[in-house]
C-alpha cells in the first residue's frame, strides 16, 4: 500500500486523479458505470479504458483493492478533433474536455505506470489489456478549472528533452538544456513552500531517470544506488538553490551512469567482471578469482574482455581504481598515500605511475588543478 500512496501522490503532482477503493463503488458515478459494463482486471492485469474523445482511465487490481487512475488523454485535443454537439450530448463543455490532463507518450506519465507495475509485480510479470466504449458512455469531467494546458505542454517537451539527453549521453546539449531548464518556474505551484513544490517534482524526475538509466542497460543495483542517494538527499533540501542545483546534477550523474555502466548486450561474463572489480576494487583482485567467478579459463576470458572492452582486464582495474580515488583526492584531509590505498593500490609510487598514465598528471598536480571544485 505504501508504494501505491507514494504514486498517488506523484500523481497528483501531475494532476492525476488516483483512486483506490475494497470495491468499484468510486466516487464518480460515471465510473461506477463503467466498471459494471467491462469485464474488470484480474491481479496482475491492466485494464486501459478509452471513452469518447479518446479520454482514458487505468484500472487494476493489487492486494484485493480496485485501483483507478485518471481520466488522461494521450494528446492535445484540437478544434477539429471536437464535436461539440456530441460534448453538449454528454455533458460536458469545451473548456471542460480541454482541461483534462495530457500525458503524451514522451512525457513522465507511462513510464512512471510501467515502473509502478514493475515494482508490484516485476518486470514482465504482468499484462496489459485494452478496452473501449465510444458509444453509450458518458464522458467524465472532472473540476480542473487550474490546469493550464499550454504550461503543461512546453514543461512535457522540455522533461522529453532531458530525458532524451540523459539516455543519449549528450552531455554538450544536456549542460545547454539544463542551463535555460527553470526548475521554479517548471514545476507545479501546489504548496505554498517553493522548496516543497521543487522536492516533489525532484522525487519525480529521479524516478523517471530511475527508469531512463534501467532501459539504456544500466544493472538494477547501480540504478538504485544512485537513485536511493539522490532520494536522501531530496528529502533533506532546506533552500530553493540547492534543490535547483540538485536537478543539474541528478540530469549529469544519470547520463554518467548510463555512459559509463550501459552494459546492455554485453556477454555474461564481462557483465560478471565488471560489477566484480566496481563492488570490490579495493581489495587484491587476482585473474584466478576472476575466472572462477566468471565460469571460463584464462585465456579466454582474457580474450574476450579485450575484444569486448578494448583493453585488458587490468588496464580495466587500474582505471577504476584510479578514478574511484577522485572523489578522495578532493578531500585535502585525505594524503595520496591513504588516497592510493583506500582504492585498492598496495604502493604508492606504482599509484603515482597508473595516474599519471591515465590521466596525464601525477595525483598532486591534478589535487592542485581541482581544489576547488566541489
Amino acid at each position: 500500500m505504501e508504494i501505491l500512496n507514494y504514486t498517488k501522490e506523484v500523481l497528483s503532482r501531475l494532476m492525476i486523479n488516483m483512486e483506490i477503493r475494497k470495491d468499484n463503488d468510486f466516487s464518480n458515478p460515471h465510473i461506477r458505470a463503467i466498471c459494471k459494463r467491462i469485464k474488470m482486471p484480474e491481479e496482475r492485469e491492466v485494464l486501459r479504458f478509452d471513452s469518447f474523445f479518446d479520454v482514458q482511465f487505468i484500472i487494476f487490481r493489487f492486494n484485493g483493492d480496485i485501483v483507478l487512475i485518471g481520466p488522461f488523454l494521450m494528446k492535445y485535443l484540437s478544434e477539429a478533433d471536437i464535436d461539440e454537439t456530441l460534448l453538449f450530448e454528454l455533458g460536458g463543455t469545451k473548456h471542460q474536455l480541454l482541461n483534462i490532463p495530457v500525458v503524451p507518450s514522451s512525457g513522465l506519465f507511462m513510464p512512471l505506470m510501467n515502473t509502478l507495475f514493475d515494482y508490484l509485480w516485476g518486470e514482465g510479470e504482468y499484462i496489459w489489456r485494452r478496452e473501449d466504449d465510444k458509444k453509450n458512455l458518458n464522458i467524465v469531467f472532472d473540476d480542473l478549472e487550474h490546469y493550464n494546458a499550454d504550461e503543461i505542454a512546453k514543461r512535457y517537451k522540455q522533461e522529453s528533452q532531458l530525458l532524451d539527453a540523459v539516455k543519449r549521453c549528450d552531455f554538450e546539449f544536456l549542460s545547454r538544456l539544463s542551463s535555460a531548464f527553470d526548475i521554479k518556474e517548471t514545476v507545479e505551484k501546489r504548496n505554498k513552500n517553493p522548496v516543497r513544490n521543487i522536492q516533489n517534482y525532484s522525487i519525480i524526475m529521479n524516478t523517471l531517470l530511475r527508469k531512463t538509466a534501467y532501459d539504456a542497460g544500466v544493472e538494477a543495483v547501480y540504478v538504485d544506488r544512485l537513485s536511493s542517494a539522490f532520494g536522501k538527499r531530496i528529502e533533506s533540501l532546506s533552500t530553493s538553490m540547492a534543490a535547483s542545483n540538485i536537478m543539474i546534477e541528478m540530469l549529469s550523474e544519470y547520463a554518467y551512469l548510463i555512459r559509463d555502466y550501459s552494459w546492455s548486450g554485453y556477454p555474461e561474463a564481462i557483465k560478471t567482471v565488471r560489477f566484480i572489480v566496481d563492488s570490490r576494487y579495493k581489495e587484491h583482485l587476482t585473474l584466478d578469482d576472476l575466472c572462477r567467478s566468471a565460469g571460463l579459463s584464462k585465456s579466454y576470458l582474457s580474450r574476450l574482455f579485450k575484444r569486448v572492452m578494448g583493453k585488458s582486464i587490468f588496464e580495466y582495474i587500474n582505471e577504476v581504481r584510479v578514478s574511484k580515488s577522485l572523489l578522495l583526492l578532493k578531500n585535502p584531509q585525505i594524503t595520496i598515500s591513504q588516497a592510493s590505498l583506500e582504492c585498492g593500490f598496495e604502493d604508492q609510487a606504482y599509484y603515482t605511475r597508473i595516474f599519471k598514465r591515465i590521466k596525464g598528471v601525477t595525483p598532486t598536480e591534478w589535487r592542485m588543478e581541482n581544489k576547488n571544485i566541489k
